[in-house]
C-alpha cells in the first residue's frame, strides 16, 4: 500500500507510528519548519509566475502514471512528459552526465513554458539537462531542506539506514514524496541500461543529488564532505526505489489498532480526572507528612535523650509529673557533666537530699522508707 492511498483521517495517527518507528531505530524526528521564502508564499496560494520553471510542485498540473508496484500517482506533467521522452532514447551513451547545447536548452525552456510538448526535433541530452535544471530552480527542493539533517543521521544507522531513510520519506508532502518515487524508478531504469548508456546507479546519484538534494547556501562551506553524503542518500534511494513511499506491514497493524480502540467518553475522562486529583492531593498531603516528621527529629536531636525506663510507673497519676522532673534533672546533669567545676559537696550529701533523688527516679510502690 502507498501511502498516498492512506485516507486524511488516518494520517496523523500514521504520522505518529512513523515518528514512533524512526525513534526505534535510534533516529529522533526534528523536522524544522521551512526558512525559504518562495515556499512560504506558495502555501498561502502566492505565485507570482506561471509555467513549469521556478514553481512550486502542489502548483503544476499533474497527471497519473503508474508506480513500478502498480500503484497510480500524480507527479508533474512536465516530469511524467520528460521522463517518457528519455525513454525512447535510454540506451544513449553520457545520458544526464553530458552537457548538451546551452542555446538549445534555453529554447527549449521557452517552448516548454508556452505549454508545448518535446517533439522529434529535441536532442535526448538537452531533454535531460532541461529535466535537471527543472529540479534545480524549484523553490522548495524535490527532496525538502527540512529533511537533510534527518536523512543525514540516517546513515549512521549502519544496517538499519535504509529503513531510517525509507521512514524519512514517508513525513515528506504528498507531491514531493510522489515525484520522488516516480524518478527514482525511472533513473533506477536508466541504471539497468549501464552497459550501453555507460550511467550506472553510482553516476546517476553524482549528477542528480546537487538538483533533487542540494546543499544550502548556509552550509556550503562544508565543502565537498556535505554533497558526498548526500550523494550517498540518492544512491541508496535509486537502489530502494521500489519501496519508496510504500507503508511496511506493522504499520498496517499498528494504524489497525489505533483505529479499532475506543476513544473514552466524557464522564470516563472526568472519572479520570478526579482520580488524578485525588493521586496529586495524597502526595501532597505525604510530602507534609514526611516534611513535619523531619524537623521532629531535627528538634529531638538538639535535645538530650531521657532514660524512659525509670518513667515507667504502674500508677498512672504519678507518670506526668516524673516525667517533668526527670527531664530537668537530666538536663541539669548534662551540665555540670561537661562544667570544669567540683560540687563542693559532692562525698557528703545529706540524707534528705538522696531521699528527694530517690523519689524523682522511682515510684511509690518501689521505694521504702
Amino acid at each position: 500500500m502507498f501511502i498516498s492511498d492512506v485516507e486524511g483521517s488516518h494520517k496523523e495517527e500514521l504520522y505518529n507510528i512513523i515518528v514512533h518507528d524512526l525513534r526505534h531505530v535510534g533516529v529522533k524526528h526534528r523536522i524544522k519548519k521551512s526558512t525559504n521564502k518562495h515556499s512560504q508564499c506558495s502555501k498561502h496560494g502566492n505565485v507570482e509566475k506561471a509555467g513549469i520553471f521556478r514553481v512550486p510542485l502542489h502548483h503544476l498540473d499533474h497527471e497519473i502514471v503508474l508506480l513500478n508496484c502498480g500503484t497510480a500517482v500524480e507527479v508533474p506533467s512536465f516530469v511524467a512528459r520528460a521522463c517518457s521522452y528519455i525513454k525512447q532514447h535510454i540506451e544513449t551513451e553520457g545520458i544526464f552526465r553530458k552537457a548538451g547545447s546551452t542555446s538549445r536548452q534555453k529554447e527549449l525552456k521557452a517552448f516548454l513554458d508556452s505549454n508545448k510538448k518535446f517533439g522529434p526535433e529535441h536532442h535526448v541530452i538537452d531533454v535531460a539537462n532541461v529535466l535537471k535544471m527543472f529540479f534545480r530552480e524549484l523553490p522548495e527542493p524535490l527532496i525538502p531542506h527540512a529533511y537533510h539533517e534527518v536523512l543525514l543521521r540516517c546513515l549512521l544507522l549502519r544496517d538499519k539506514k535504509t529503513e531510517g531513510i525509507l521512514l524519512t520519506c514517508l513525513l515528506m508532502p504528498t507531491a514531493h514524496i510522489n515525484t520522488l518515487a516516480y524518478l527514482m524508478q525511472f533513473l533506477q531504469e536508466v541504471a539497468s541500461h549501464s552497459e550501453t548508456n555507460k550511467m550506472n546507479v553510482k553516476n546517476l546519484a553524482i549528477i542528480v543529488a546537487p538538483s533533487v538534494m542540494p546543499v544550502e547556501e548556509k552550509i556550503v562551506v562544508y565543502g565537498t564532505s556535505r554533497l558526498t553524503h548526500h550523494v550517498e542518500v540518492v544512491e541508496l534511494l535509486i537502489r530502494n526505489a521500489g519501496k519508496i513511499g510504500t507503508l511496511l506491514e506493522n504499520m498496517f497493524e499498528k494504524l489497525a489498532v489505533n483505529s479499532s480502540a475506543p476513544s473514552l467518553s466524557n464522564e470516563e475522562q472526568d472519572g479520570d480526572l478526579s482520580r488524578q486529583n485525588k493521586k496529586r492531593k495524597k502526595r501532597r498531603s505525604g510530602s507534609i507528612t514526611r516534611m513535619l516528621n523531619g524537623l521532629k527529629k531535627m528538634v529531638g536531636k538538639g535535645t538530650p535523650e531521657v532514660d524512659e525506663s525509670h518513667l515507667i510507673t504502674s500508677t498512672p497519676d504519678f507518670s506526668t509529673p516524673c516525667v517533668k522532673s526527670s527531664k530537668k534533672r537530666k538536663a541539669a546533669e548534662v551540665t555540670t557533666a561537661f562544667s570544669g567545676k567540683k560540687s563542693p559537696n559532692r562525698k557528703s550529701k545529706s540524707p534528705q537530699s538522696t531521699k528527694h533523688r530517690h523519689r524523682r527516679f522511682f515510684t511509690p510502690k518501689l521505694h521504702t522508707e
